[in-house]
């Protein structure tokens, strides 16, 4: 499994087609990829990144790795009173940093799950499903 470049993923809306049961299978094979690398600082790896074109993602959310299939997430409150200002990094972008100005707290949902989210997971959250929406960190960052 390798990453692939951004400039292939960017700006590409995924539509997936394949069934919750493939999905799974793929997921976890991302996540054994994921946690093999070692890398603390990554949390969540979006299908895209790995050549899979369906809308999921695996992510450590509450400290547990889990697949998030076709993800939504609303903002629980105003947009400039409840953001924050995140660097991050992105496995499509090695080595770079990006300011995102992110949501602090919002209500995330997936496919057989619904939770209110807040700090590194809502950051984490975000971050995956702008990958499943066709957006990456340097679309809407500021380079560090």
């Amino acid at each position: 499994m390798r990453i692939i470049k951004a400039s292939k993923i960017e700006g590409v809306k995924i539509v997936g087609s394949a069934s919750e049961d493939e999905i799974h299978e793929k997921a976890l094979e991302m996540i054994a990829w994921a946690k093999k690398r070692r890398n603390p600082t990554a949390l969540g790896l979006a299908a895209c990144q790995v050549g899979i074109f369906e809308r999921f993602f695996v992510a450590k959310i509450k400290g547990t790795w889990g697949v998030f299939i076709n993800p939504v997430y609303k903002p629980l409150s105003c947009r400039y009173l409840s953001t924050q200002m995140c660097i991050e990094e992105c496995l499509s972008y090695r080595g770079e940093k990006y300011a995102v100005r992110r949501y602090v707290k919002i209500f995330a949902a997936a496919s057989g799950y619904r939770t209110v989210l807040n700090g590194i997971d809502a950051i984490v959250f975000q971050h995956e499903t702008d990958h499943c929406n066709g957006i990456t960190i340097k679309m809407i960052g500021v380079r560090r």
